[in-house]
């Protein structure tokens, strides 16, 4: 063996090496796994590459650990520190907290786009922007997570550097801060009335059959009827209602005791709660002088003393006589001044009760009578209204038993008798639309939940819904009660309509005078529209002072004025609210409008609602601001442009959705699996 052994030394000393090297291999192999388990397990795939577990978890992990730092970022928080990662704004930010994927797919795809990142430009970031090392930790880690960070950030910047800011822009943002004059011509319809001829029968008729189903004065006039015209009758009522008044209700329970009785509770509770009635001090109190001491030598008239005080201080004595002024001291209200406060809170528990009885008691009544009256009879129109109109005066001719006017007057008795209350009862006999009865004092302001009475009595009711999905038991009937309202002084009502009469147009013969009235208005705008379109294409050739002394008008020029008014207001300039918000409009469109070869626009502006039309011209234009600052505010607003519209284009770039499409990313995880940070 020895012989055989140093005969073939060199062959068993490399057969030796080769057994090291493969122990030296195999407990790394059997330590870590195979290669494919030094990354985890297989989560996706990245187009043709492998995406393990081992590779999110580590872009979750740099994401976390760098989202634990903070910083100030004024245009993301002006008042405080956010997250370090917040840098890539919110959008992407959010993105990422929701999808643990994502700032991994994203590292990829700044490789892809050939974005890379140096150790010096990390180091910097680390050492200078923000004290990374300072707060501990594993220095590599952060070396590590920052570079991941700024590849996602260099992706995202350059995506950035696409968003431009045009000039139209900058000039928009820019015209909040301007002001402009404007020259005006004015073609009023009054001036143009006189000298037209009076409408034809077939004009007015005309006019009446266009808008015979338009009603006047109902809100935003439509495009094609500027002027508001309108014949149609609105949905009116006549009714009566009965009134329960808190003042009513509080007289009444103050009279089921005696005076002395209210005045002892309301003494025992001044004096529990005598702190509710403190009256705070005033800001200083002025010192007090000897008794002695000339009124003219009060610290308050010693102008030439008072000249040395800051202004927030109180005044002092230069020299010695009068006292010092101390400081002021709250102090308690007198019994006499609260004492009606203080019944007020003592009589509330049993005012609303009383309220609530009475008020339950007054709709028990009224809908079991209703309920008797239907059986006799089915139909709940009256066969006669009230013939005397007004709040409060009985007609002379009324109807019988239940539909009568003094059916609730004896309802009203009967509550009295019962509750010591007497109800009021009103009266609206002549016809009334939802505006008018919006005016009606006391139930005019009043609403059952979130109905107001004038739209519950010409809206919720039986006459006026022809739409049968609405149709149902909460629709009120002629002579029906309705539902218990109330207003803001905690007055309570309940009225019942006695007569209903449903939106129609008007007859011609009743609204003629109108109508005649209203074609000649019609003429006469169309004639000031005609001229002032007119007078605005020579002004565009030669300017609107001599285009205006050639057609012998006035120039008015007014004051100058800005765009960021809440209420629009232009000097020199009187007209209606919509008049002058569409000339404040119509200005921004001429500034707009100028150029170095055109920079006196001209425009025509229609105000209908002042039943004129005019033609302004853009006189001149100044900066509100100082011309120093106007570089600085370019800058701002430029950085603000584009911060919006790079939030606006990370939210489809970078949506989840979007990138893992873009990348051809298949994940063979269940969708809850990738959601989450």
């Amino acid at each position: 063996m020895y012989y055989l052994i140093k005969k073939n030394q060199k062959k068993l000393l490399a057969i030796f090496a080769a057994g090291l090297m493969i122990v030296f291999i195999l407990p790394a192999g059997l330590k870590n796994g195979s290669s494919a388990r030094e990354h985890g397990r297989p989560i996706g795939q990245l187009g043709k590459t492998i995406v393990y577990t081992e590779d999110r978890e580590q872009a979750r992990s740099d994401w976390k650990l760098l989202s634990q730092y903070p910083a100030f970022i004024p245009e993301i928080n002006p008042r405080g520190a956010v997250p370090y990662t917040l840098h890539l704004g919110e959008s992407l930010f959010d993105q990422i907290q929701k999808h643990n994927e994502l700032f991994f797919l994203l590292q990829k795809e700044a490789e892809q786009r050939g974005i890379r990142v140096s150790k010096d430009e990390v180091g910097n970031i680390l050492k200078n922007e923000y004290p990374f090392s300072a707060m501990g930790g594993d220095t590599e880690q952060l070396h590590l997570a920052m570079t991941h960070f700024l590849m996602v950030k260099g992706l995202r910047d350059r995506l950035n550097s696409d968003i431009k800011i045009s000039e139209p822009i900058w000039t928009h943002n820019l015209a909040g801060s301007q002001q402009v004059r404007l020259n005006l011509v004015e073609f009023n319809t009054r001036d143009l009335k006189a000298s037209l001829p009076a409408p034809t029968t077939q004009q007015v008729e005309d006019l009446y059959a266009k808008y015979k189903g338009v009603e006047p004065e109902a809100g935003m006039t439509p495009a094609d009827d500027p002027l508001g015209f309108g014949y149609q009758v609105p949905n009116r009522v006549k009714l009566q209602y009965v009134s329960i008044t808190r003042a009513q209700i509080l007289a009444a329970v103050r009279a089921a005791k005696p005076e002395y009785d209210w005045d002892v509770q309301a003494r025992q509770y001044y004096y529990g709660h005598q702190q509710d009635f403190v009256r705070p001090a005033p800001a200083t109190q002025p010192a007090t002088a000897p008794a002695t001491q000339p009124s003219t030598t009060q610290p308050s008239t010693q102008a030439s003393a008072a000249g040395t005080q800051p202004s927030t201080a109180p005044a002092t004595q230069a020299s010695a006589g009068p006292t010092p002024a101390v400081p002021a001291t709250p102090t308690t209200r007198p019994y006499a001044e609260v004492k009606e406060e203080i019944l007020a809170i003592a009589m509330k528990a049993d005012a609303d009760k009383l309220q609530k009885d009475v008020a339950d008691a007054l709709q028990k009544r009224l809908a079991a009578d209703y309920a008797e009256h239907r059986k006799t009879n089915p139909t709940t129109r009256p066969t006669t209204g009230p013939a005397v109109a007004g709040p409060t005066t009985q007609p002379s001719t009324q109807p019988t038993g239940y539909a009568s006017y003094g059916y609730l007057e004896q309802v009203a008795q009967d509550i009295q008798k019962q509750f010591h209350v007497l109800p009021e009862v009103h009266q609206i006999g002549e016809w009334a639309d939802t505006r008018q009865l919006g005016r009606e004092p006391g139930i005019g302001f009043a609403r059952a939940g979130e109905r107001r009475f004038s739209e519950y009595a010409t809206q919720d009711a039986v006459p006026f819904v022809t739409d049968p999905a609405r149709k149902s038991d909460s629709l009120l009937q002629v002579l029906q009660p309705s539902e218990q309202l109330s207003d803001f002084s905690e007055n309570a009502y309940v009225f019942r309509l006695t007569d209903a009469s449903p939106a129609h147009p008007a007859d011609l013969a009743e609204v003629r005078a109108r109508v005649e009235s209203d074609a000649q208005a019609k003429a006469a705008y169309d004639a000031a529209l005609a001229a002032a379109k007119k007078l605005a294409d020579s002004a565009r050739k030669d300017g609107l002072l001599k285009a205006a002394v050639a057609d012998h008008r006035v120039v008015v020029s007014t004051g100058a004025f800005s765009f960021d008014q809440r209420m629009p207001k232009i000097p020199n300039f009187e007209a209606d609210f919509m008049s002058t918000a569409a000339l404040t409009d119509k200005a921004h469109s001429l500034l707009s409008d100028a150029t170095p070869a055109n920079p006196h626009p001209v425009a025509v502006v229609e105000m209908p609602a002042d039943k004129k039309v005019v033609v302004a011209e853009l006189a001149d234009v100044t900066l509100d601001i100082p011309s120093d600052r106007l570089a600085l505010m370019k800058i701002r607003t430029i950085a603000n442009e584009q911060q919006q519209g790079s939030e606006m284009l990370a939210q489809s770039w970078f949506n989840y959705d979007a990138v893992v499409k873009r990348l051809d990313y298949k994940s063979e995880e269940p969708a809850d699996k990738n959601s989450g940070s």
